[in-house]
């Protein structure tokens, strides 16, 4: 509130001041037209025109002499009254000039905007109060160096944001791009073109302990142009997983032809990859977390063996996410029985069989 009051005092101190300036205006105009009626012989210029003088203005214009002759000259010509005529060689003459010759030795190929920054004046701007108007950088609206580093700057930012739709899109897990063999240009009339079609797909694990995404595998599919259905052409794919038999069991007969069956035979290997590297991570973070030791595991692993923190070693067998047979040496059966199940459970298990059997 001590703000607004403090501004509606300062609203009313400029009201009051615009009022004595405008009480003063008519006063002096009064007077200057009242000097007018009684005068009888007005001062004449060199020109012709005529300036009728108060006599508190007369002092003022022997002091300048040049501002009375600017009120009293009759404009009209051209001519700024303050051009220097005595030399036409002046910098002030040539500077005028220079602008054309820089136009001429302009290159006929250089881009409409740049033509217009390099061939304009000298722009300047009274926007700003006098403390900050030194702080405003304005080159850019006559500097072509500028005005381009600004366009790449824009370019960039363009790319940018494509790039990071792109990481949007990366983010599921799945995502397609196109694919262009240089074997398969050919022209035609006169424009290159792909004779085949080839389509990527890029598949993208996340690993939520790091917070990053693992290495990305690539499946590139073909298109035959005999019947129009993919083939699958060539892939980054562990050989454990048996890609082909993925890609075969897709769709009956083993042809893909849409962009469904696409993303039906890229959502079983996703999801292929998914469970294997579940399972490694599971089992390393047990290792890690020093709940198990001496862990052993074949690539996929599918085979997992390990020994308890009581040095008893368990045999494990996975399908997914479930853990489908156990081997347990040294202690009775139902805890071979007992570990069956989900993976996440074998925590829990685990601690319970070592406080039985510690």
């Amino acid at each position: 509130m001590s703000e607004i009051h403090d501004c509606q005092q300062d609203i009313d101190a400029l009201k009051n001041e615009i009022f004595i300036l405008g009480k003063k205006y008519d006063a002096l105009t009064e007077e200057i037209e009242k000097y007018s009626k009684d005068s009888e012989e007005p001062q004449s210029e060199k020109d012709g025109s005529q300036l009728i003088v108060p006599p508190e203005f007369e002092r003022l214009f022997d002091e300048f002499p040049t501002l009375k002759s600017a009120l009293s000259q009759n404009y009209t010509s051209d001519v700024s009254i303050f051009e220097d005529k005595s030399d036409n060689n002046s910098p002030e003459k040539d500077s005028k000039s220079f602008p054309k010759r820089r136009k001429k030795q302009l290159p006929h190929n250089i881009p409409e905007y740049e033509w217009v920054l390099r061939t304009q004046g000298k722009m300047e701007h009274q926007m700003f109060d006098d403390d900050v108007a030194d702080l405003i950088d304005t080159d850019i609206l006559s500097s072509p160096s500028k005005r381009r580093r600004i366009a790449n700057s824009t370019a960039t930012q363009n790319l940018e944001e494509k790039a990071q739709l792109e990481n949007i899109y990366r983010m599921f897990g799945i995502s397609a791009f196109p694919v262009v063999d240089p074997g398969d240009l050919a022209l035609n009339n006169g424009q290159t073109e792909a004779v085949d079609k080839m389509l990527g797909i890029r598949i993208e694990i996340f690993n939520e302990t790091t917070r990053n995404f693992e290495s990305p595998h690539y499946l590139i599919l073909k298109r035959n142009p005999k019947n129009e259905s993919w083939e699958l052409f060539k892939h980054t794919v562990p050989i454990y997983l048996n890609v082909e038999h993925i890609f075969d069991s897709t769709n009956p007969g083993g042809f893909i032809v849409n962009d469904t069956d696409v993303y039906i035979f890229a959502t079983k290997v996703y999801r292929k990859l998914l469970q294997v590297f579940q399972r490694v991570s599971f089992f390393k973070e047990l290792e890690k977390a020093g709940r198990i030791k001496d862990l052993e595991a074949d690539l996929c692993a599918n085979a997992v063996s390990f020994k308890t923190l009581g040095g008893i070693k368990v045999l494990l067998r996975m399908r997914g996410g479930e853990i489908i047979a156990c081997a347990i040496n040294q202690i009775n059966r139902k805890w071979e029985a007992a570990l069956l199940g989900p993976m996440k459970t074998l925590i829990g298990k685990l601690e319970d069989m070592n406080e039985e059997l510690a």
